[in-house]
């Protein structure tokens, strides 16, 4: 699966708030430049570059990741708002939660829901 990219303004704090504070291991770094993140099956690419603004970055989710897992992960270490309260069932059929990093991000974690399933 090809990692989500998320753009910073400052790749350093951006990678310590991924490390330090949602537990993302650090996979490869290119100082100033870009960051490969990984929790569990989870894949992020950080990247330094001018963001016009914050963005939104789709992150689906596949193999043996759990979108409701992941929730009850990031809400437990996040201790803010910046995770929604629960992952929603979207009209289209996916699970879907968000989360907002500290330069304003928005990572869209979703699943395809199984079929028959109930929110």
């Amino acid at each position: 699966m090809t990692p989500a990219v998320v753009r910073a303004r400052d790749l350093r704090t951006l990678l310590a708030h991924y490390r330090w504070v949602l537990g993302f291991e650090l996979m490869q770094e290119i100082s100033g430049v870009l960051a490969i993140v990984r929790r569990g099956g989870l894949l992020l690419q950080l990247w330094q570059g001018r963001a016009h603004g914050p963005q939104v970055c789709a992150v689906p989710l596949g193999g043996e990741a759990c979108v409701f897992r992941l929730h009850a992960e990031l809400a437990a270490v996040a201790r803010s708002a910046l995770v929604e309260d629960a992952p929603r069932l979207q009209a289209w059929g996916a699970w879907e939660f968000s989360l907002c990093d500290p330069q304003g991000n928005r990572l869209v974690f979703s699943q395809w829901a199984v079929r028959g399933a109930e929110a």
